[in-house]
């Protein structure tokens, strides 16, 4: 199951991942305080190795934890379904575990959910403006007690109304005035009856099924795995200066091997 992965897969980050770039500041910093051409060499030595032995150890199990036991692709999967699923939520005013269940079923279909989130969009913005189309098919708008107006319900009861108008010249209109050009892009959806299409909806599998929590999770994840980049980048800095403090001690070596 993709899901579970966000609830491990984590382990990786809770590393000090400073530990390294800080180690070899470090050294470079011990190398250029030192005199003379063996000293140079063995803090050098020492440094790197003690660098190696407090950090590699630690970044070894946490990889290789994270990416054979849960998998980086599965992770990639979860974290890249998770925030799209936030994206889609936040555009149009549905639940997180919504957006997902459409994203899914669309996909079920051969559907683009871009397509699905850009109808829902222009619905909402039609209801708002008090298109002529909302009022032909008001009974299916579907409003909370203070008159805010549920999208996802309205949405469901909407697209197999309209879906189901049996005058296709009818139908077609009607589909662009509620949802807009795009509404084509979604044929495959609209020929669903609304037990079809709620049975589809309700029958995502859990796994599939994305929760705030876990949305807070991929977000967690997206932000740690952009400082590790950042991490990364500061350690090839800091190696790159340290073989440059360390230059002359490389230059003799030479030398004595020639």
């Amino acid at each position: 199951e993709v899901a579970p992965v966000a609830n491990r897969i984590t382990t990786i980050f809770d590393l000090d991942d400073k530990g390294i770039v800080s180690g070899l500041k470090n050294i470079r910093r011990d190398v250029a305080q030192t005199d003379g051409f063996m000293n140079k060499l063995k803090v050098g030595a020492k440094g790197l190795g003690d660098t190696l032995k407090q950090n590699v150890a630690a970044v070894s199990v946490a990889a290789g934890t994270a990416i054979v036991a849960f998998g980086v692709k599965a992770a990639g999967a979860f974290q890249s379904t998770a925030l799209e699923a936030g994206k889609f939520s936040d555009a149009v005013g549905i639940s997180v575990e919504s957006a997902s269940r459409w994203m899914e079923v669309a996909g079920d279909l051969g559907v683009d959910a871009g397509v699905i989130q850009s109808s829902i969009q222009k619905m909402n913005k039609g209801i708002a403006d008090g298109k002529p189309v909302f009022e032909q098919f008001g009974e299916s708008v579907v409003r909370a007690a203070d008159g805010t107006v549920d999208a996802d319900a309205s949405f469901r009861n909407l697209v197999t109304t309209i879906g189901a108008i049996v005058d296709p010249t009818e139908r077609a209109k009607a589909a662009q005035d509620a949802f807009g050009k795009g509404y084509a892009g979604m044929a495959e959806l609209m020929q669903l009856s609304a037990g079809d299409l709620k049975a589809a909806l309700d029958g995502v599998s859990d796994s599939k099924i994305i929760d705030e929590g876990e949305l807070e999770k991929a977000r967690d994840a997206r932000a740690r795995f952009d400082g590790l980049k950042d991490t990364f980048e500061d350690f090839q800095l800091a190696a790159g200066e340290l073989v440059v403090s360390m230059s002359p001690v490389i230059s003799a070596i030479g030398d004595i091997a020639s």
